[in-house]
């Protein structure tokens, strides 16, 4: 017996189980094309048909397919089955080619042209059952519509033809094995039980990469909510990891995910409080420019809370991954390898003593005024760059109350008496006198801030409570936030793209010692800036504050305090611009290098300059042998004349216990030697050298010199330390690092030196 069903109508409650006997047989068809199938039918095909006749269109289902076949071929083949060895004791497809819904509109539209398409998402996507045998019958969708199509023409019918005889539902009935469907059950929830903890991480990392991808790269506010639910599956992901991680052989799975989680915890807790940081600097920044009145006090504590549950955090954090190292877990192995807890913990020490001495800077108790220097890195200078004017910055009771910006020859032709400058500045810049806007000399911040304060004191009798050095690096990152800005006293726009050309302008023009044309012009900039900075949105303000650790990291603002616990903070973080003491450790070697240049040529070619460092290291049991290569390239125009030429002295600084070797210049093929001035401060070594970079020329300084180490012997560790000089950016480093004495290969790095450089090696 072989019973005809259209698979559409039935598939769905086809369970495959043995037929009542083997001389049954049930088989599915295809959607039938050609003559006399019936347009009332609730069928695609014969829907299709229909629609296409009295609708002109098609309605079909995104992503659907059709399985065409001819009616006499199903006839046909169905017949012949019947008569003879049919497939017996199964239930199979008989079907035709499978055709994609976008395919069978074109070709309706190629017999009956003009055929609207519409896609519907509320048709459902027909799907043939897995398990079942699929007979596959050739057919021609062209041919198929085109026999149908005629035939309703033929006999002018469009919607009424014969009906098939209605063959009755074949029920089959159901044998079930328990045991089977009890195991299936069993070992499904067993499953479940066992990737759950898993899952549930990967669910919250999931939602950590979420927030990630909407701050930091699409740079949008907000996602607080997805931290919060990650915090919540990290939670689920520890409890339920430990409940599994004493089980034999998967047991170190779940220490492993037990792990991920509380590093999930650990980090989601940490970027709520790095939110409410920045949320709390936003408003304490805003309160210091704004008029309103607030408890400076107060804030600190608020800030100081926060950064005291990063510590915790962070410690924590640190704990754990101590402990899965001891236990010989690969992640916690990992993240103590990529992350350095001792730095960020001892930075954050930092942070907790200025948010307890915060009051004081910002002036509560009494008022508190600050040197700033402005320093034009494109007259470079050893802290940063000349200093071509000055501003006396006043703190009380936590807001800014004065902010005066004043040109530096305006104070300097008020010193009275002669004050002995530098060598180089005498010989080479040919000055007989020592000056508030040279007295950066001194590459160590706080020795030169310190001296600038002097001179301060001594021109104009202003007594600071420290200083403070920007760069325009800073200011350009500043109009990058907030936007261009407009100086109506000038009718002039700023931006971060020609604000040095606009600033140059400005104060170089008809200037001459004495004018108040350029302190005029930063004042009005500085101010504009300051408005600016206090309008714009939280989500800038935000960038802001990390505009400032960046610029603070790269030595484009540098601050010195009187306040010695202040001082001592900034100074550990870096931010102070001091040369300190280095060690890295017992029986390592700490070695560092410096460039300090100086512009001594009367102009901003360091606009036109770009400079490729190439430093090599090489260690055995007696020496260590250094060389320095410093390029010059000067791309300003011959045309500019002088003002185009780099006149410079650079100074290298080495470790005191160094032994300088031979310098030399080389230029358009040409080599010579030069004898440098070699001076010895508090702890370092300076070489320093003068030349000169001609417009379109480039120029190679070559530097040498070697340690001493018979004495100690070969240490097990090196430390390099590379210092990045305030004021320049963009300089790539290539390092090289190689001892003949050990097997290992050469370190390399190559970077952009955007702030220090360190890195340890250890050699035995």
């Amino acid at each position: 017996m072989v019973y005809y069903v259209h698979y559409e109508s039935y598939y769905l409650e086809i369970d495959i189980k043995p037929l009542p006997n083997e001389n049954t047989s049930v088989v599915y068809v295809g959607d039938l094309f050609g003559p006399r199938i019936d347009l009332d039918s609730d069928l695609t095909a014969s829907r299709l048909i229909a629609e296409v006749l009295t609708m002109r269109s098609l309605s079909l289902g995104i992503g659907g397919s059709l399985y065409p076949i001819f009616v006499s071929d199903a006839a046909r083949i169905i017949s012949k089955w019947v008569f003879s060895f049919g497939p017996y004791g199964k239930q199979v497809f008989l079907l035709g080619p499978q055709i994609s819904a976008t395919s069978y509109w074109k070709e309706n539209e190629r017999i009956e042209k003009g055929i609207k398409l519409k896609y519907r998402e509320d048709i459902p996507i027909r799907e043939i059952p897995k398990g079942f045998e699929v007979i596959k019958v050739n057919a021609n969708m062209n041919y198929c519509l085109s026999e149908t199509f005629r035939w309703f023409t033929y006999k002018d019918q469009r919607g009424v033809v014969l009906k098939p005889v209605t063959i009755p539902k074949l029920k089959i009935p159901k044998q079930e094995n328990k045991r089977q469907k009890a195991i299936r059950r069993i070992s499904f929830l067993l499953l479940i039980i066992l990737t759950f903890p898993i899952l549930i991480n990967i669910a919250g990392w999931g939602m950590f990469y979420f927030y990630y991808k909407q701050h930091f790269i699409k740079q949008k506010s907000g996602g607080v909510n997805s931290i919060l639910m990650a915090k919540t599956l990290f939670a689920i992901g520890k409890n339920s990891s430990r409940m599994f991680t004493n089980v034999p052989v998967i047991g170190r799975v779940y220490k492993e995910s037990a792990f991920a989680s509380v590093v999930g915890t650990t980090s989601s807790e940490m970027i709520l409080s790095a939110n409410a940081l920045v949320n709390d600097g936003i408003t304490l920044f805003s309160n210091v420019l704004g008029d309103k009145t607030y408890d400076p006090v107060e804030s600190g504590k608020n800030i100081k809370v926060n950064v005291d549950f990063l510590y915790r955090d962070i410690s924590l954090m640190q704990a754990e991954t101590q402990d899965g190292v001891q236990s010989k877990l690969l992640l916690p192995k990992l993240l103590h390898e990529k992350i350095n807890f001792e730095k960020y913990k001892n930075m954050l020490l930092q942070g907790i003593t200025l948010t307890e001495n915060l009051s004081d800077i910002l002036g509560n108790e009494r008022k508190k005024t600050y040197l700033v220097l402005f320093q034009n890195n494109m007259e470079l200078r050893p802290t940063g760059g000349f200093i071509g004017s000055y501003g006396v910055l006043s703190l009380d009771g936590g807001r800014l109350s004065e902010l005066n910006v004043n040109d530096v020859y305006s104070a300097d032709g008020q010193l009275k008496g002669h004050v002995e400058p530098p060598g180089p500045i005498k010989e080479y810049l040919g000055q007989a006198n020592w000056w508030l806007r040279d007295s950066n000399w001194d590459p160590d911040f706080p020795t030169s801030a310190q001296r600038a304060e002097w001179f301060l004191n001594k021109e104009t009798d202003q007594k600071v409570d420290g200083v403070v050095a920007l760069d325009l690096n800073i200011v350009k990152d500043i109009l990058s936030f907030t936007g261009p800005v407009f100086l109506p006293d000038f009718n002039l726009g700023i931006s971060d793209k020609n604000l040095y050309e606009k600033t140059q302008s400005e104060v170089q023009d008809n200037f001459f010692p004495g004018t108040h044309k350029k302190a005029s012009f930063l004042t009005a900039l500085s101010r504009q800036l300051l408005f600016e900075i206090g309008k714009t949105n939280s989500k800038n303000k935000g960038g802001l504050i990390k505009s400032f650790i960046e610029n603070l990291d790269g030595r484009h603002i540098q601050a010195y305090f009187h306040n010695n616990k202040v001082e001592d903070s900034v100074l550990m973080l870096g931010w102070g611009g001091a040369i300190g003491e280095l060690s890295c450790g017992e029986d390592c070697y700490q070695d560092f290098v410096g460039l300090v240049e100086a512009n001594l040529g009367f102009n901003k070619s360091n606009y036109f300059i770009a400079r490729q460092v190439d430093f090599s290291v090489n260690l055995d049991n007696k020496k260590i042998e250094r060389t320095l290569d410093v390029n010059y390239h000067n791309n300003s125009s011959p045309a500019l004349g002088p003002s185009g030429r780099y006149g410079v002295y650079l100074r290298v600084l080495l470790p005191v216990d160094t032994e300088p070797g031979a310098i030399r210049k080389v230029y358009g093929g040409t080599e010579e030697q030069i004898t440098p001035e070699i001076t010895t401060a508090k702890n370092r070594k300076e070489v320093g050298v003068w030349f000169t970079v001609l417009p379109q020329q480039d120029l190679n300084i070559k530097f040498s010199w070697t340690s001493d180490i018979s004495e100690n012997g070969f240490p097990s560790s090196y430390g390099i330390y590379v210092r990045k000089q305030a004021g320049v950016t963009d300089d790539l480093w290539n390092i090289n690092l190689g001892h003949s004495l050990t097997k290992q290969e050469n370190f390399e790095y190559n970077t952009v030196l955007s702030k220090d450089f360190y890195q340890k090696i250890f050699l035995k």
